[in-house]
């Protein structure tokens, strides 16, 4: 390896100041970054123009495009500038002083000169594009005219909170999974949110898109939506540094470096539990993704549906799991608890402290995951709501086997009860079993544990959705009958769908521990499995795998 490395001249410099990127070469890393990233936005959506069978084929892709491209070139540029390639991006590293304001509101200037500069590009390639097929920025319909800024705004903060902390916390710093984390915030979003909003999360993007979608006729229209979903974007880049706080207090900048109203907010975040909201955050966006793919997929039914619903709703998981795993265990799914707890039971074991446990350690931190997982769920679906509040359409999707046929509106004939029961059964047994295998094992899947979960639910998603809508999640099912009532009204589906969820988790701790993995239960006094903390137990009690 030696010997190629000094035929290819490579010189491997000391981390000296002198030796790092100067300023010049991190404009041209933010110019050359954002401008390929929003050429690529145009482009995609220059597809809306195309004939009806190959634009749609081509569209379901079009998050998935995106996000390979952000992915990539924050692979590349991240040594250079680190790879913002969006204002709203900047303004939240700023407030976390991981840029100053100088540096700051130059990366601004020159992401935005990129951003216009590659929808005019677009036209020189494809003309002005059609603003009446979705091109020009803004809301599908007037319906969403509150719904598509509420979209944008919290996009762009989950995109600035997994970039604080999968690439600005010190406890992250040094991972390699930051691009893939970050990249797959456009999937998640792209797909159920982007059906209302377009799905820009950026200033830059929505530059370029407005000058891509500009129709000459009617300029005022173009402008209308700018601002608003500029200011909406960056509300979310404001918000992010507080839920970082919330979720790892240590990166609260020293009060010296703060005035008296962030000094006032810090005081309020310390009001919230670190675990329980990291839990309440990560299940509220998966219950938001769960739901806007699923309404979109209801309100385009005879062209369709939502055939990226199942990826968007997993690489939520993915941008989460990467997020805040390392906070409260990442598990956002009460199944997922559950199988943890039977996983756990009898070994003295958890995530930590004050986190997920052995359940006759610390019964209570058991049922606070339970409750903000539920809350969590719940609070997706409000959001949801708000979304969809003036289209006058049902938004919360109704927890019911689905049609056969691929729920087509000539072919009503549905799947028996018994059918979406064992669908949510194995799905979230496959799901729960995953997360078992490489995350609690003696040696634990480290960078591409979020990854693999997320593609394990997208796996779940696609084989057992037709059946039962792929909820796998009994804090989504349990949250989507509290808010529709069904749980009064029809009562025997939910409770079928939950007895499901949660039997999945606990044949998935069932296989992990006597089938599987029995030897990890024969290791103790070895120490523990790798990231989770030997607890105190109570006097005189023997952990059973110490019997073995």
């Amino acid at each position: 390896m030696e010997e190629v490395i000094k035929h290819m001249h490579i010189k491997h410099h000391p981390a000296d100041p002198s030796k790092q990127p100067k300023e010049m070469s991190k404009f041209a890393a933010e110019f050359i970054g954002t401008f390929m990233l929003v050429f690529t936005v145009c482009l995609n959506n220059t597809t809306k123009n195309l004939g009806t069978e190959l634009s749609t084929a081509l569209g379901i892709f079009g998050p998935l495009s995106i996000a390979c491209v952000l992915m990539v070139l924050i692979y590349a540029l991240g040594s250079i500038s680190g790879a913002h390639l969006n204002p709203a991006v900047t303004v939240t590293c700023y407030l976390q002083e991981a840029i100053t304001m100088k540096e700051g509101m130059a990366y601004i200037i020159v992401q935005s000169a990129a951003g216009v500069l590659a929808g005019l590009s677009t036209i020189l390639l494809d003309g002005y594009a059609d603003s009446s097929k979705g091109n020009s920025v803004g809301p599908r319909t007037g319906d969403f005219a509150v719904g598509a800024p509420l979209v944008e705004f919290l996009y762009t903060f989950l995109l600035c909170f997994v970039v604080l902390n999968v690439a600005v916390a010190d406890k992250t710093k040094g991972n390699n999974y930051y691009g893939v984390a970050i990249g797959f915030v456009v999937i998640a979003g792209g797909y159920g949110g982007g059906y209302v909003s377009g799905g820009a999360f950026n200033p830059a993007v929505t530059l370029g898109c407005n000058f891509m979608g500009f129709n000459p006729q009617n300029p005022y229209l173009n402008f209308f939506y700018v601002p608003v979903y500029i200011a909406a974007q960056f509300a979310g880049a404001l918000l992010a540094p507080v839920a970082l706080h919330i979720v790892r207090p240590e990166t609260k900048l020293p009060p010296k470096h703060v005035n008296a109203l962030t000094q006032f907010f810090y005081k309020v975040e310390a009001m919230f539990d670190a675990e329980d909201t990291s839990e309440f955050l990560g299940a509220m966006f998966i219950s938001l993704g769960i739901c806007l793919n699923g309404i979109a997929a209801k309100d385009n039914v005879d062209n369709g549906g939502n055939p990226g619903a199942s990826l968007s709703v997993g690489a939520h998981l993915v941008c989460m799991v990467f997020a805040l795993g390392d906070v409260s265990g990442g598990l956002f799914n009460p199944a997922v608890t559950l199988a943890y707890v039977g996983r756990f039971h009898g070994t003295g074991c958890g995530v930590g402290k004050d986190k997920l446990q052995d359940f006759k350690t610390s019964p209570k931190e058991t049922f606070k995951y339970l409750i903000a997982q539920i809350l969590g769920a719940i609070a997706g679906m409000g959001l949801t709501i708000l979304v969809w509040l003036f289209d006058g359409l049902q938004a919360i999707p109704s927890i019911q086997p689905q049609p056969v046929g691929g729920g087509n509106s000539t072919n009503p004939i549905d799947h028996t009860p018994g059918q979406a029961f064992f669908a949510e059964t194995f799905g979230t047994f496959l799901f729960c079993y995953v997360v078992l295998c490489i995350s609690t094992t003696f040696t634990p899947l480290k960078e591409f544990k979020g990854l693999a979960i997320g593609c394990a639910y997208i796996a779940g998603g696609y084989a057992f959705g037709p059946l039962s809508g792929g909820i796998l999640n009994p804090a989504i099912t349990i949250a989507a009958c509290v808010v529709n009532l069904s749980a009064v009204t029809q009562p025997k589906i939910p409770l079928l769908f939950v007895v499901g969820e949660l039997l999945g988790g606990v044949l998935a701790a069932v296989a992990f521990r006597f089938l599987t993995h029995a030897h990890e239960f024969e290791m103790d006094g070895e120490g523990e499995p790798e990231g989770y903390e030997r607890l105190t137990l109570p006097e005189g009690y023997v952990p059973v795998s110490a019997t073995a």
